[in-house]
């Protein structure tokens, strides 16, 4: 029988599948080899997740508040973005160690977009005082009578939106949910009680 070269291709493609087929049925991937590689994954992100985590931190707030010099209209909005942001990641790093949620992917994840979603409350605030005209008390007022509301309706709507994760079986979904929680919780107060008291002291006229 003469075989052309197309079905020598073919006969020998199928004959390679048999041979794989045969040896996955000898030497099957066992459990114990996924478990001890998704070990050692976890082994190297526990390895670096502090050095990753405090330079992701330092270059979060580097990075708001080189926007913040930018956008908000006068440079000493830095003198209240740098601390409050600070506090705000420090309230947060204190609030999932009470809540119980260990550092691990999920809690690293939600740490680094913290930043960027906490500065939000602080900049409207900022924004809205610098372009404001009369004394710190007036300037304040104006400020918490124009987006005081925005702020809390974002905020609630925010919450809302994650609320149905409070109610999952899945330990990762619940972390996410006290994660946002406790961001929506301390940007909302900082934003709205501890800052307007800062700006009618010592901000500027």
């Amino acid at each position: 029988m003469i075989i052309t070269f197309t079905s020598k291709c073919h006969f020998i493609q199928l004959q390679h599948e048999q041979t794989t087929t045969a040896t996955t049925a000898l030497h099957p991937v066992s459990q114990h080899h996924v478990i001890c590689c998704v070990y050692t994954l976890l082994h190297r992100f526990y390895q670096v997740v502090i050095n990753e985590l405090i330079f992701t931190t330092i270059m979060g707030v580097i990075a708001v508040n080189v926007v913040a010099l930018f956008f908000i209209p006068h440079w000493t909005a830095v003198f209240f973005c740098v601390p409050f942001i600070s506090l705000l990641y420090v309230n947060m790093l204190g609030y999932l160690y009470v809540a119980g949620v260990g550092i691990n992917v999920i809690s690293y994840v939600t740490l680094v977009m913290s930043i960027g979603l906490m500065i939000d409350y602080i900049m409207h605030i900022l924004m809205r005082y610098y372009e404001s005209k009369g004394t710190r008390r007036e300037r304040v007022q104006d400020t918490l009578s124009s987006m005081g509301a925005s702020i809390f309706m974002g905020a609630a709507s925010t919450f809302l939106g994650v609320l149905v994760l409070a109610f999952s079986t899945s330990k990762i979904l619940q972390d996410v949910f006290v994660a946002v929680v406790g961001l929506v919780g301390f940007g909302v107060v900082n934003g709205l009680v501890f800052l307007p008291v800062f700006l009618s002291l010592i901000g500027p006229e």
